[in-house]
């Protein structure tokens, strides 16, 4: 339990806490670079945090378990008004294929699409957006997209 909202998220912000994480997929065999961008502008409330972390932690343990790659890239970039986290990896795969009706429902697709419904749920819920694109030899890219209102105080860089 404690890996799904650790008390660094909470104590020290969302980039720590992510910054943790990624020091946790090592456990995984899949390291993680966290990039970060212009995030002293940034501040959430904690709630939103941890909707984040939770949907950065999914998409991460996905390329962990998935994607036949060991390397992985969380880019954090505040710009007006919008936190916009990219969760990277140069592996990929056919989107229409394991969306059509001919896709082979095992445990593993099964998990990862209640997984990526989850996150675009956790976006809705922060009026944010889930963007998702991954094409075979093209790599596969997540964007999680918040506003950000100047009167959100809580921590978000650290």
């Amino acid at each position: 339990m404690a890996e799904l909202t650790p008390s660094i998220l909470h104590e020290q912000g969302l980039v720590a806490g992510i910054r943790a994480l990624a020091t946790q997929m090592k456990r995984h065999e899949l390291e993680v670079r966290v990039e970060t961008d212009r995030m002293d502008e940034c501040c959430l409330p904690s709630s939103c945090n941890v909707l984040l972390f939770r949907s950065v932690r999914e998409l991460l343990i996905n390329t962990a378990k998935h994607a036949a790659v060991k390397l992985a890239t969380v880019r954090l970039t505040c710009d007006k008004g919008l936190l916009q986290i990219v969760v990277r990896d140069e592996s990929g795969f056919d989107l229409a294929a394991l969306a059509g009706p001919q896709a082979v429902d095992t445990g593993s697709v099964r998990s990862s699409k209640i997984g990526l419904l989850t996150i675009r749920e956790r976006m809705k819920a922060l009026n944010g957006r889930f963007d998702f694109a991954s094409a075979p030899k093209q790599g596969t890219t997540a964007t999680l997209t918040v506003p950000i209102s100047p009167r959100n105080t809580s921590m978000l860089s650290a």
